[in-house]
């Protein structure tokens, strides 16, 4: 009677020791797809916010060319004795 006590009780321990196990595995499993799913999220918003300045300065560069462009071409307009004169 008492070795049938043992081996239930030892079914048990193992049956809690098997369930815990899975659950841990489970847990760690979960909470470490968090952290990537968080990383991945963080790193493309970093990608973000650096293709945001690429961009932004490409197209302060773009204006500021435009505008040097177009201010030549009023000085040509307005003057164009002026521009000869300077070349030459």
């Amino acid at each position: 009677m008492l070795k049938i006590i043992q081996r239930k009780r030892q079914q048990y321990v193992l049956l809690f020791t098997v369930i815990y196990f899975c659950i841990s595995i489970f847990f760690v499993e979960f909470v470490t797809g968090l952290f990537i799913q968080n990383q991945v999220e963080a790193d493309k918003d970093e990608i973000r916010y650096q293709i945001a300045l690429i961009r932004s300065r490409i197209e302060a560069t773009i204006y500021r060319d435009t505008y040097l462009a177009e201010s030549v071409a009023t000085l040509v307009t307005i003057a164009p004795d002026f521009c000869n004169h300077e070349l030459v």
